[in-house]
Protein backbone atom coordinates (compact mmCIF):
# COMPACT_ATOMS: atom_id res chain seq x y z
CA UNK A 1 0.00 0.00 0.00
CA UNK A 2 1.42 3.78 -0.69
CA UNK A 3 0.23 7.24 -0.94
CA UNK A 4 0.77 8.31 -4.58
CA UNK A 5 0.19 12.88 -5.25
CA UNK A 6 -2.70 11.69 -7.96
CA UNK A 7 -3.94 8.80 -10.04
CA UNK A 8 -4.71 8.53 -13.88
CA UNK A 9 -8.09 9.37 -14.50
CA UNK A 10 -10.19 5.68 -15.10
CA UNK A 11 -11.56 4.52 -18.96
CA UNK A 12 -14.60 6.64 -17.91
CA UNK A 13 -12.98 9.65 -17.29
CA UNK A 14 -13.30 9.39 -13.21
CA UNK A 15 -10.62 10.33 -10.70
CA UNK A 16 -10.00 7.38 -8.66
CA UNK A 17 -8.90 7.91 -5.10
CA UNK A 18 -8.07 4.53 -4.45
CA UNK A 19 -6.96 1.54 -6.59
CA UNK A 20 -5.76 -1.53 -6.07
CA UNK A 21 -3.75 -3.75 -8.96
CA UNK A 22 -4.21 -7.25 -9.07
CA UNK A 23 -0.54 -8.61 -11.06
CA UNK A 24 -0.01 -11.43 -13.52
CA UNK A 25 2.76 -12.68 -10.99
CA UNK A 26 0.52 -12.42 -8.19
CA UNK A 27 1.52 -9.11 -6.24
CA UNK A 28 -1.24 -6.61 -4.81
CA UNK A 29 -0.74 -2.86 -4.75
CA UNK A 30 -3.01 -0.60 -3.19
CA UNK A 31 -2.59 3.10 -4.11
CA UNK A 32 -4.34 5.77 -2.11
CA UNK A 33 -3.99 9.50 -3.20
CA UNK A 34 -1.90 11.33 -0.34
CA UNK A 35 -3.93 14.54 -0.49
CA UNK A 36 -7.40 13.14 1.04
CA UNK A 37 -8.08 14.17 4.63
CA UNK A 38 -7.66 11.51 6.92
CA UNK A 39 -11.58 10.66 7.53
CA UNK A 40 -11.19 10.14 3.87
CA UNK A 41 -8.10 8.54 3.41
CA UNK A 42 -9.80 5.74 5.51
CA UNK A 43 -12.41 4.86 4.11
CA UNK A 44 -10.67 4.47 0.56
CA UNK A 45 -8.20 2.27 2.36
CA UNK A 46 -10.86 0.01 4.22
CA UNK A 47 -12.60 0.21 0.23
CA UNK A 48 -9.31 -0.94 -1.37
CA UNK A 49 -8.40 -3.51 1.39
CA UNK A 50 -11.95 -5.10 0.54
CA UNK A 51 -10.73 -5.70 -2.67
CA UNK A 52 -7.46 -7.29 -1.69
CA UNK A 53 -9.32 -9.69 0.70
CA UNK A 54 -11.58 -10.97 -2.02
CA UNK A 55 -9.88 -11.13 -4.91
CA UNK A 56 -9.88 -9.24 -8.33
CA UNK A 57 -12.99 -10.98 -10.01
CA UNK A 58 -15.48 -9.98 -7.17
CA UNK A 59 -15.70 -6.75 -8.18
CA UNK A 60 -18.50 -4.79 -5.48
CA UNK A 61 -20.79 -8.01 -5.22
CA UNK A 62 -21.70 -9.06 -1.45
CA UNK A 63 -18.41 -10.59 -0.25
CA UNK A 64 -16.73 -7.09 -1.25
CA UNK A 65 -19.87 -5.44 0.50
CA UNK A 66 -19.03 -7.52 3.73
CA UNK A 67 -14.99 -7.04 3.56
CA UNK A 68 -15.44 -3.30 3.19
CA UNK A 69 -18.20 -3.09 6.20
CA UNK A 70 -15.60 -5.36 8.39
CA UNK A 71 -12.75 -3.45 7.49
CA UNK A 72 -14.60 -0.16 8.16
CA UNK A 73 -16.21 -1.11 11.64
CA UNK A 74 -12.69 -2.33 12.62
CA UNK A 75 -10.90 0.85 11.63
CA UNK A 76 -13.66 2.70 13.98
CA UNK A 77 -13.16 0.46 16.60
CA UNK A 78 -9.35 1.24 16.34
CA UNK A 79 -10.14 5.17 16.20
CA UNK A 80 -12.46 5.12 19.21
CA UNK A 81 -10.52 3.11 21.29
CA UNK A 82 -7.17 5.28 20.50
CA UNK A 83 -9.00 9.20 20.12
CA UNK A 84 -12.07 8.69 22.49
CA UNK A 85 -9.89 9.75 25.57
CA UNK A 86 -7.99 12.63 23.75
CA UNK A 87 -11.56 14.90 23.76
CA UNK A 88 -11.68 14.34 27.59
CA UNK A 89 -11.73 17.96 29.24
CA UNK A 90 -9.05 18.81 31.05
CA UNK A 91 -10.42 20.09 34.24
CA UNK A 92 -8.89 23.90 34.78
CA UNK A 93 -8.20 24.88 38.50
CA UNK A 94 -6.35 27.71 37.83
CA UNK A 95 -2.91 29.05 35.53
CA UNK A 96 -0.80 28.39 38.36
CA UNK A 97 -1.53 24.95 38.99
CA UNK A 98 0.34 23.67 35.49
CA UNK A 99 3.54 25.40 36.03
CA UNK A 100 6.58 23.50 36.71
CA UNK A 101 7.88 23.84 40.41
CA UNK A 102 11.10 24.96 39.03
CA UNK A 103 9.29 27.78 36.90
CA UNK A 104 7.59 28.86 40.25
CA UNK A 105 10.47 31.09 41.63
Amino acid sequence: CQWVPELEKSDDGEQPLGVTTFTDDGEVYVDIVATLVVADAIEILAHELAHVAVGDAEGHGKAWEEAFDNIHAEFDRIGDEMFSKAYEPIPVVSGKAYVRENEKQ
